[in-house]
């Protein structure tokens, strides 16, 4: 079928469609190739942003029969984005392209017509989203402009990177929170109120992302927290650690509690390991302990050792029944420290030792033997705590945290189990911070938020780490101005497709009480 007129925004993004002047031959190989490129290149951007385009990031004035046709077809459509060939003519054609109404089909386009008519990437993008809707059987002109141009225009206000979360019937501002996600959605538990008054509070809710909503949690019996751990053993959110205020002190708790959603009900959970408090280890901003999830036992782990035994236990939830951490290899951690659950077996990392020194090592923890192993110091991260660290699957990636204060640039490390081997971290371009959170995407590590060590400055801009090519990638703020403002010590969780981030605290100094999400 012929094409008739497209409307495109006038918004010019990039002009990637430019080369030679009003004399230049367009041909392959006599320049055709840069308009050849460009329209490649919009069609694996068209795909994308298809692809991962919530619906609540259409604007209010698509109207129903458009966005129901997004949404019902949004993966096919960007299949078939990514599928389609694009066949070249260089004889001048009435439209810049034309196309078939079946599914893939070859979409023509004239080098002549659409160097004239094709102004900006994003006018080449909305041209091929114009033409695969044809492929869906559709002639009307009008709807395939008003699709393409709704999909655009949600990526120009940022609706495809960042969205912002509701703030109505929310949490009330917090830093210092813990947060999991549930499959359905992102529990945010407790925290701090006030930094300055040291004012926690028990208060949890429940965000869903598809719904943008939140709904409160039970209060009763839930612990008041701040620093805390917390973990999503399948069914329930396990609680762990944690400070409360006595007076301008911070103690921490050695107990938990267990909340189950589908009775919106929580239980206690005491340690008969160790002191219920410890209060001789008030470390500013990091925990005290670390908590992990099995996939059958919850493991908790630091603090300083009591009767020469490590801090911590393992608890099963089933039965209702700790058991010790051998002590035998354990290395020993008062605060500050990583554990990540790999698998099979915790890996202990960094993190202030009995003398309060910075550690550069680590051990690996196989619960079912009780036993631990020494990992290698060879290319292994330079001593640090504070720092963040995430499971990739296959690999352990530490980033940040405090480690020197004459160096600007972040650095960590990838350990590798299968060979017992680090791979070192050097990121000039994603400074060292603190305060910063990482989850991991399927393929990348994302680093959000955090402050500079050395300088008062806070980082907003996303940071992708690949440890297949050992590379970053900087995503800076969306476009649209949706991203959420700089903060630091907020929480993180990836969904299955994007980042949720939430609370925190500002350049000022005070709690957060926005958050948002990020889809890579």
């Amino acid at each position: 079928m012929k094409r008739a007129t497209f409307i495109t925004s006038t918004v010019a993004v990039i002009g990637l469609l430019a080369g030679g002047n009003a004399d230049a031959r367009w041909g392959v190989g006599l320049g055709g190739d840069a308009i050849r490129l460009a329209f490649t290149k919009a069609k694996e951007h068209a795909a994308t942003i298809t692809l991962k385009l919530p619906e609540r990031a259409l604007g209010r004035d698509v109207s129903p029969g458009v966005r129901q046709f997004i949404v019902a077809n949004r993966d096919a459509l960007a299949a078939d984005i990514m599928e389609s060939e694009h066949v070249w003519v260089q004889d001048a054609q009435p439209s810049c392209a034309w196309t078939q109404k079946t599914k893939a089909a070859p979409i023509q386009l004239s080098y002549p017509t659409c160097r004239g008519g094709v102004e900006n990437f994003d006018a080449a993008g909305e041209l091929l989203i114009h033409e695969s809707v044809h492929h869906f059987g559709i002639e009307d002109e009008a709807f395939a402009d008003a699709v393409a141009i709704a999909i655009y225009s949600a990526w120009r206000a940022g609706g495809t990177e960042w969205l912002p979360m509701a703030v109505s019937r929310g949490p009330e501002a917090r830093l210092l929170a813990s947060a999991v996600w549930t499959d359905e959605a992102m529990i945010v538990f407790g925290g701090l109120l006030n930094p300055l008054t040291l004012s926690a509070t028990n208060t949890g809710y429940k965000y869903d992302p598809e719904l943008d909503s939140w709904s409160a949690l039970s209060i009763n019996g839930a612990p008041t927290r701040f620093g805390h751990e917390a973990v999503w053993t399948g069914s329930q959110m396990i609680v762990w650690g944690g400070y409360v205020a006595r007076g301008d002190s911070k103690v921490w708790q050695n107990s938990g509690a267990i909340y189950d959603p589908k009775t919106d009900s929580w239980q206690a959970l005491r340690t008969p390991y160790g002191p219920a408090e410890l209060n001789d280890l008030s470390i500013e901003d990091r925990p005290v302990q670390t908590a992990v999830w099995t996939g059958a036992e919850l493991i908790v782990f630091g603090g300083a050792p009591v009767g020469g035994r490590p801090t911590g236990g393992i608890y099963n939830p089933k039965t209702k029944v700790w058991r010790a951490i051998a002590s035998s290899g354990a290395p020993y951690r008062v605060g500050g420290h990583t554990s990540t659950w790999a698998e099979d077996k915790m890996i202990v990392w960094g993190g202030l030792d009995l003398n309060r020194s910075r550690s550069d090592d680590g051990a690996i923890f196989d619960p079912k033997a009780n036993t631990w192993k020494a990992m290698p110091s060879a290319d292994a991260p330079r001593a640090r705590d504070a720092h963040a660290a995430v499971w990739t699957g296959e690999k352990l990636i530490i980033f940040g945290g405090f480690e020197s204060m004459n160096e600007m640039n972040g650095t960590g490390g990838v350990f590798d189990p299968a060979t017992n081997q680090w791979t070192p971290i050097y990121a000039e371009s994603v400074p060292a911070r603190i305060g910063h959170t990482v989850t991991w995407t399927g393929s990348e590590m994302l680093v959000y938020g955090g402050k500079s060590k050395r300088l008062k400055t806070f980082f907003g801009a996303v940071s992708a780490y690949n440890p297949t090519t050992n590379s970053w990638r900087v995503i800076e703020a969306a476009r649209g101005g949706n991203a959420p403002e700089v903060r630091q010590h907020h929480v993180a969780a990836w969904t299955g497709n994007g980042m949720l981030i939430y609370g925190g605290r500002n350049e000022a100094g005070y709690a957060l009480g926005s958050g948002g999400l990020y889809l890579p």
